[in-house]
Protein backbone atom coordinates (compact mmCIF):
# COMPACT_ATOMS: atom_id res chain seq x y z
CA UNK A 1 0.00 0.00 0.00
CA UNK A 2 3.24 2.59 1.10
CA UNK A 3 4.38 2.04 -2.14
CA UNK A 4 0.97 2.53 -4.59
CA UNK A 5 0.52 5.77 -2.41
CA UNK A 6 4.08 6.95 -2.94
CA UNK A 7 3.86 6.04 -6.20
CA UNK A 8 0.65 8.11 -6.95
CA UNK A 9 2.12 11.01 -4.72
CA UNK A 10 5.75 10.98 -6.89
CA UNK A 11 7.46 9.91 -3.51
CA UNK A 12 9.56 6.91 -2.59
CA UNK A 13 10.10 5.01 0.67
CA UNK A 14 13.45 4.28 2.43
CA UNK A 15 14.30 1.70 5.43
CA UNK A 16 15.75 2.90 8.33
CA UNK A 17 17.04 1.41 11.00
CA UNK A 18 15.83 3.05 14.63
CA UNK A 19 16.96 1.16 17.21
CA UNK A 20 19.78 -1.61 16.22
CA UNK A 21 18.68 -5.15 16.90
CA UNK A 22 15.04 -3.72 16.64
CA UNK A 23 12.81 -4.46 12.85
CA UNK A 24 14.21 -1.35 10.68
CA UNK A 25 10.79 1.36 9.57
CA UNK A 26 9.50 2.34 6.21
CA UNK A 27 9.88 6.25 5.90
CA UNK A 28 8.98 8.61 3.27
CA UNK A 29 12.68 9.05 1.23
CA UNK A 30 14.04 13.05 1.99
CA UNK A 31 12.26 13.99 5.02
CA UNK A 32 14.96 15.76 7.49
CA UNK A 33 16.06 13.04 10.20
CA UNK A 34 16.03 16.72 12.50
CA UNK A 35 11.92 16.78 11.38
CA UNK A 36 11.83 12.94 12.27
CA UNK A 37 13.19 13.62 15.52
CA UNK A 38 10.73 16.81 16.96
CA UNK A 39 7.61 14.89 16.06
CA UNK A 40 9.14 11.95 17.89
CA UNK A 41 9.91 14.09 21.12
CA UNK A 42 6.87 16.36 20.35
CA UNK A 43 4.67 13.23 20.79
CA UNK A 44 6.48 12.13 24.34
CA UNK A 45 5.86 15.78 25.45
CA UNK A 46 2.49 15.24 25.04
CA UNK A 47 2.54 12.24 26.57
CA UNK A 48 4.17 13.56 29.79
CA UNK A 49 1.45 16.09 30.45
CA UNK A 50 -1.49 13.84 29.21
CA UNK A 51 -2.78 12.50 32.48
CA UNK A 52 -3.25 17.49 33.18
CA UNK A 53 -4.24 17.95 30.10
CA UNK A 54 -7.46 14.80 30.74
CA UNK A 55 -7.84 16.55 34.08
CA UNK A 56 -8.12 19.76 32.93
CA UNK A 57 -10.47 18.34 30.29
CA UNK A 58 -12.87 16.96 32.49
CA UNK A 59 -13.08 19.61 35.18
CA UNK A 60 -13.55 22.34 32.19
CA UNK A 61 -16.69 20.13 30.53
CA UNK A 62 -18.03 17.92 33.53
CA UNK A 63 -19.35 18.22 36.90
CA UNK A 64 -16.83 18.38 39.85
CA UNK A 65 -18.67 15.26 40.84
CA UNK A 66 -17.19 13.03 38.11
CA UNK A 67 -13.23 11.93 38.20
CA UNK A 68 -11.37 11.30 34.82
CA UNK A 69 -11.31 7.64 36.08
CA UNK A 70 -15.41 7.02 34.93
CA UNK A 71 -14.81 7.53 31.50
CA UNK A 72 -13.93 4.93 28.96
CA UNK A 73 -11.51 5.47 26.54
CA UNK A 74 -12.42 3.37 23.10
CA UNK A 75 -10.17 1.74 21.30
CA UNK A 76 -7.07 3.32 23.82
CA UNK A 77 -5.42 0.65 25.76
CA UNK A 78 -5.80 2.08 29.37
Amino acid sequence: MAAEVCEALGLATESRTVTAGRRRVMEIAGVPHELIGWTARRGEQIAACLTDLETEYVTAVCSSSVSITDYQYVGADR
